[in-house]
């Protein structure tokens, strides 16, 4: 709210007097400062759009994004970091959709180390408690080969199955 209202200030007092200034004088849309006037501009029609309550405002989603959607992001759900698909291609929508995406790349890369570490760990359990004995031997066992440990194949269940939901929401090309 309160850069909402900074934002609104700039916009009003400071923009908003410089672009009828420009529009008096003829220059607004010089290409110089059409760029620059029509992002200001936009940013004064979003502004208005909010005030008046009007549906659908990137004002509005981005404020609800950032309080609503955001803090429901975790490394086991990064789709939920999805912005709400605006039509506007204004200074607040842009915002939104920088942000959701760069909330998006980061909770997927974090979500693929964090699942590369884990299987790291199962790797480990496996290859010093299972590897190599039966039932997980690439050979018949023999009488001399040892037997895997139940409560070895049980703990490595237990593992597998505390892990496999993170690994499962996480897309193969998540990790660096």
């Amino acid at each position: 709210e309160l850069t909402r209202a900074r934002v609104t200030v700039l916009a009003r007092s400071y923009a908003q007097p410089l672009l009828g200034w420009f529009a008096k004088a003829g220059t607004r849309d010089e290409p110089e400062g059409r760029t620059l006037t029509a992002k200001w501009q936009g940013i004064l029609d979003d502004l208005r759009d909010f005030d008046a309550k009007k549906p659908g405002n990137s004002v509005t989603a981005l404020e609800e994004y950032i309080v609503t959607q955001m803090p429901k992001v975790a490394l086991a759900n990064c789709g939920a970091s999805a912005a709400p698909s605006l039509r506007s291609r204004s200074f607040f929508a842009l915002a939104l959709d920088d942000l959701s995406t760069q909330l998006s790349g980061r909770c997927y890369a974090l979500a693929g180390d964090n699942a590369n570490e884990r299987y790291a760990e199962l790797s480990r359990y496996f290859n010093q408690r299972l590897a190599g004995r039966y039932p997980f031997a690439e050979t018949q066992p023999r009488a001399t080969d040892r037997e895997a440990d139940p409560e070895d194949v049980r703990g490595f269940f237990r593992l597998f199955d505390a892990n496999q939901a993170l690994m499962k929401s996480t897309p193969h090309d998540a990790a660096p």
